[in-house]
């Protein structure tokens, strides 16, 4: 092992450090990240039915919510 510590955040811990605002869905967390973060505003998926693939780029969205939730003080993580 390379020594480099690495943090698990369950999806649901994620999805709750959004819950203090209207954003709950995936893609409404995408569209706040993408008000934070200019360069990202292209990357905004449009809005998908259920039975739709997820888009590509939500992915990145999901890292960068999760980067966000980390700074932003969710504790108590799984240490893997």
């Amino acid at each position: 092992m390379l020594g480099i510590p690495l943090i698990v955040l369950e999806p649901k811990r994620v999805a709750a450090y959004f819950a203090g605002t209207a954003k709950r869905t995936k893609w409404n967390i995408a569209q706040l990240i993408a008000s934070l973060f200019e360069e990202l505003r292209l990357r905004v998926p449009e809005n998908r039915k259920p039975w739709v693939r997820e888009a590509y780029f939500m992915a990145m969205f999901d890292a960068v919510a999760t980067g966000l939730a980390w700074s932003g003080g969710v504790t108590e993580p799984q240490q893997a």
